[in-house]
């Protein structure tokens, strides 16, 4: 949720907070309803121009909150939210990175892989991966493959198009590769 939308929220929550303790305070008799209209008239009269102020801001910020107040902010910062006519599907970013770290881990000489994913408003996405090699490997040929790699399986399994993966070597090392 955005800073504006939670501040929306608890104000608003405040608000009727503060309604339900005047209709309990009615309900228990411990103030005349009589009171209350003379107070709220009293008010009204003295700070007539601000009353009408806020009683606009209220029927503004009502109609925003019914209609973008359903929007789930939390949903697109976690993943990728797809639609169809037969509902939603939310491809998280972690099933993404494990996809991919997966498809890197099958390289024998690539070792400590971790992914960081970025997307944009057409869904696509930039990964940034940082990854150990063996020393006895060609950097080049072999992180091309893997970007190429990784590319096919995105797009196979999630029909999600990666727009550019951003690798970082993060060391090269021996890796010591257990023979079966």
């Amino acid at each position: 949720m955005k800073f504006f939308d939670k501040l929306s929220f608890k104000i608003y929550s405040l608000i009727i907070l503060m309604i339900s303790l005047i209709f309990g305070i009615l309900l228990t008799n411990l103030i005349e309803l009589s009171d209350i209209v003379n107070m709220s008239e009293e008010f009204i009269s003295e700070y007539f121009w601000w009353t009408v102020v806020t009683t606009l801001i209220l029927i503004v910020w009502s109609v925003r909150n019914i209609i973008y107040g359903g929007n789930n902010i939390s949903e697109t910062t976690s993943g990728i939210l797809l639609e169809n006519k037969n509902g939603k599907l939310l491809i998280t970013k972690d099933s993404i990175s494990n996809l991919i770290e997966t498809v890197v881990k099958e390289n024998s000489k690539i070792s400590n892989v971790s992914t960081k994913l970025e997307f944009d408003e057409s869904n696509n996405i930039t990964v940034f991966l940082n990854i150990s090699v063996d020393k006895g490997i060609s950097v080049k040929d072999t992180t091309a493959d893997i970007q190429k790699k990784i590319k096919e399986t995105v797009k196979k399994t999630t029909d999600l198009d990666i727009r550019e993966i951003n690798i970082k070597i993060k060391n090269i090392e021996q890796i010591d590769v257990i023979k079966e």
